[in-house]
């Protein structure tokens, strides 16, 4: 991949990933109808407490 299309993935992915960040805030704090509810952004299990201190002591290693 050269460096201009690694670039433009680049930014698209950010940007998703900050619509949804932005998203869940909204949702966070209006509570409109036409995001999921709070407790659906949510993927895992896993609360996210726990799962934030398993990442921070190493424990669990992100996949890739």
């Amino acid at each position: 991949m050269n460096d201009a299309r690694f670039a433009a993935a680049s930014l698209v992915f950010g940007l998703a990933f900050l619509a949804r960040v932005a998203g869940q805030a909204v949702q966070r704090w209006w509570d409109v109808a036409f995001l999921p509810s709070q407790d659906a952004w949510q993927g895992s299990s896993l609360p996210f407490p726990a799962l934030f201190a398993a990442y921070q002591r190493g424990r669990l290693q992100p996949a890739g």
